[in-house]
């Protein structure tokens, strides 16, 4: 006799086993793997080109729009739960900040894993909260640009000023070649006396 057909459905990171056409959902994710002749997680063999649904660019459009969709249902029960100051709100333009956007997206992850995954207990629930949580809201008001950025109804199109300073920071030295500065790092590296 063999056991059920396991099969994976949509990017729930992970929800109660159920019926699923084709056999059993075994609760994981699923999404084909990235295609391209030169993807850069072929450079890392000990890395799954499997979706991670706390990095966007891993995605599919379909995953990352139900990841979306996720993380707004995730954000209203943060601001009903956890908010106690208005810095700590999470505005409805946080897709609007990259950075902000990637890491609530690990933050809702991670809330996944230590309230409903197979490992979680309440212990990873008290450390939810004391180490990731309050971390992203020690994070927060700076990824909307601090005392002169996102207000509640209120988004600033400049909210980060370091953006103009680093175009004016990025452009290399006249006279850079990349070919000479590979060269001199490759050959000269700093040398540790054991």
């Amino acid at each position: 006799m063999t056991g059920p057909l396991w099969v994976r459905c949509g990017l729930d990171l992970e929800h109660e086993q159920h019926e699923h056409d084709g056999g059993m959902c075994d609760g994981g994710i699923s999404a084909p793997p990235a295609t391209g002749p030169t993807r850069f997680i072929d450079l890392f063999p000990g890395l799954t080109p499997l979706p991670h649904p706390w990095h966007w660019s891993s995605l599919t459009t379909d995953q990352a729009t139900e990841l979306v969709e996720q993380l707004e249902a995730f954000a209203a029960h943060y601001n009903a739960t956890y908010v106690v100051d208005e810095r700590l709100i999470l505005l409805g333009c946080w897709p609007l900040h990259p950075g902000l956007a990637a890491e609530l997206a690990s933050l809702y992850a991670q809330y996944v894993t230590a309230h409903q995954g197979a490992m979680a207990t309440a212990e990873t629930s008290l450390y939810w909260h004391d180490r990731w949580l309050v971390g992203f809201q020690q994070r927060l008001p700076n990824w909307y640009g601090g005392n002169t950025g996102c207000r509640p109804g209120d988004h600033k199109p400049n909210w980060n000023p370091a953006l103009a300073r680093l175009a004016e920071a990025a452009p290399r030295p006249t006279g850079f070649d990349l070919d000479d500065v590979v060269a001199a790092l490759r050959t000269n590296p700093a040398h540790l006396e054991v």
